[in-house]
């Protein structure tokens, strides 16, 4: 979509659109719409990535740090299936909490 170009939105959309937000123009009402659905992803991935930070007691790049060095606590098996799927979640979380993000502020 071209920058300053009118949507040509549906009307069922527009109006949908209008009664969710109370915003009488439907392009203001969408771009709320988005704004508040990129601030619930933001919020979902940063309560995953602290989930993990707080189960493993450290930052994502500190454990990748320490799961390369072989050096996560002896209880903790860095081949486990635990382990792998921790780092491919919290990495996966995080790439998409900056991807949010980044798309919220271009949204401001």
């Amino acid at each position: 979509m071209a920058e300053g170009r009118a949507l040509g939105l549906p009307p069922k959309i527009s109006r949908t659109l209008v009664r969710l937000t109370d915003e009488p123009r439907p392009e203001e009402a969408l771009s709320i719409v988005l704004k508040d659905y990129l601030d619930e992803k933001v919020a979902e991935k940063e309560r995953k990535v602290k989930g993990f930070e707080e189960k493993w007691g450290m930052e994502f790049q500190v454990f990748a740090d320490r799961l390369e060095a072989d050096e996560l606590p002896e209880d903790r098996d860095p081949y486990s299936f635990e382990v792998e799927e921790d780092y491919r979640e919290w990495e996966a979380a995080l790439t998409l909490l900056e991807k949010y993000r980044s798309i919220r502020d271009d949204l401001d």
